[in-house]
């Protein structure tokens, strides 16, 4: 039982209130730290190179006026351990971690340094541990080390910076993460549970069996940055998280993604500006599979996928359910951009959209289940897709494109469309206006005088060649200019 630690050292060169040396091994078992406070700018534990095992041993309220409680410089393993309202923990640089079976709890932390970890060039591996009751004004874990997590809990946690959990450069592997009740509360659309930059490098970001829910994000719950990357999210649940942007971010240069398994449920995207509650742009290639995707809200104009600012775009849709989602447009598939590069080279099988159903999503205004201004559409294999009970407040309820839609959708006669509607008539797919005709019948010579009043019939027809209903009354304000021409008719 070690309590009120101090540097009593009489030697000025002592770099650790408890333990200093240069080269060693220490091992700390069994053991209670508490009630410390050391008021020298020392740290509890100094050594540049020292094997440090911690074991079945507490630290509750251990403080210092060093940043870190450890300075460290080679390897630290935890074992069955409880880190309870301390201050951070273990600076140094290109050292190996591995903790297991131990709690990190009820800290604060008002620095902008990482509360468990900050040292560069590490190796971090942490299993079957808690975190949680955490107020921090900075990440858990120093960005530039190689993480890997498995079988961890996150829990009642308070960050102020850009992410809890950040990473750059390398792999990053998280396996069983179970997060609930976080709030990343930085600045506006930059604050995030999990941020991730490969930069220039091509790396990984593995999610595998996580289950995040009821989070607060001020941006992307999980963002993903750099100029290549790779993105696989398998066997996850996410569930009634808010974010002021999408959920899951990839704005990289170009990203291989692969979402499979995935429960997505009542999470909403709060900021209209941004696209989507999961977003991918620039250079794509996605496979989207075996998912479901339920009661998600976006407050813009997309829906739960959002593919946009495409530069070119491989994709691969099958076997999701997406029910009961909502947006401005386009509540369950959004797709925006062009690709005018005469270099790009695509085929039919590029975008692949198959087996899926879209039921009983809702858009405000166009495209209940889907919504595309994406000029390369008509290349994708579209077959055995259900939309029914699709709705939208203006026009398309299950299907929506403004224009050019010989480009900008895939062909529709191998999908089944059933009860889609506007205003509860019946609408499958729609477009903006495209044409008018002339009803009226002229068969002889007419004169009029100036001030009289000359029927005429028009008919407005959409892309798809079919008698546009404006029931929504959104062309209301439609005018027509109309020349008179002298004419003998024969």
């Amino acid at each position: 039982y070690f309590s009120d630690i101090q540097n009593y050292s009489i030697l000025d060169n002592s770099k650790g209130a408890f333990y200093y040396s240069k080269y060693d091994i220490i091992t700390i078992s069994n053991s209670i730290f508490e009630n410390i406070f050391i008021k020298d700018n020392v740290p509890l534990i100094y050594s540049n190179n020292i094997i440090l095992r911690i074991k079945n041993t507490t630290f509750e309220r251990v403080f210092t006026n060093n940043n870190y409680l450890f300075n460290i410089g080679r390897t630290v393993k935890i074992e069955n351990s409880t880190f309870s309202d301390t201050i951070n923990l273990f600076n140094n640089e290109e050292c190996i971690y591995e903790i297991k079976n131990s709690i990190f709890k009820n800290s604060i932390t008002r620095n902008s340094l990482p509360f468990i970890i900050d040292s560069k060039y590490s190796k971090i591996s942490i299993s079957n541990s808690q975190f949680f009751n955490l107020s921090l004004s900075y990440s858990l874990f120093n960005e530039e080390s190689t993480l890997k997590l498995n079988n961890i809990e996150l829990k009642d946690i308070e960050s102020n910076s850009k992410a809890l959990i950040r990473t750059i450069y390398n792999n990053c592997q998280i396996n069983k993460l179970f997060a609930e009740n976080i709030v990343c509360s930085g600045d506006s659309n930059d604050s995030s549970l999990i941020l991730y930059n490969s930069f220039g490098d091509k790396n990984a970001l593995e999610l595998i069996n996580i289950n995040i829910k009821n989070c607060h994000t001020n941006g992307p719950l999980i963002k993903i940055k750099g100029d290549y990357n790779e993105m696989y999210i398998n066997n996850s649940t996410f569930m009634n998280n808010i974010s002021y942007s999408s959920i899951i971010d990839n704005s990289s240069k170009e990203c291989y993604g692969v979402i499979s398994s995935v429960n997505f449920s009542n999470n909403t995207n709060n900021n209209k500006y941004s696209c989507g509650n999961i977003h991918f742009q620039n250079n794509i290639s996605a496979v989207v599979l075996n998912s479901n995707f339920n009661n998600n809200y976006n407050e813009g104009n997309s829906g739960v996928l959002c593919y946009n600012n495409i530069s070119s775009m491989t994709l691969y849709i099958n076997n999701n359910k997406f029910y009961n989602n909502k947006s401005k447009s386009g509540s369950a598939i959004y797709f925006s951009g062009t690709n005018d590069s005469e270099d790009s080279e695509y085929t039919y099988e590029d975008v692949i959209i198959k087996n899926n159903i879209f039921y009983n999503n809702t858009a405000k205004y166009f495209g209940g289940a889907i919504y595309s201004e994406y000029n390369k559409l008509y290349l994708a294999l579209s077959y055995n897709n259900k939309f029914l009970f699709n709705k939208a407040g203006n026009m398309g309820g299950a299907i929506f494109s403004p224009h050019s839609v010989d480009k900008n959708l895939f062909n529709l006669t191998d999908d089944i469309f059933e009860n889609n509607s506007v205003l509860s008539n019946k609408d499958d797919y729609n477009s903006k206006p495209a044409y008018i005709t002339l009803n009226t019948k002229l068969y002889n010579d007419i004169s009029i005088n100036v001030g009289d009043y000359f029927p005429l019939e028009f008919s407005l027809y959409n892309e798809f060649n079919d008698l546009s209903t404006d029931i929504a009354k959104y062309y209301s304000l439609l005018t027509l200019k109309l020349n008179i021409n002298k004419k003998t008719i024969q």
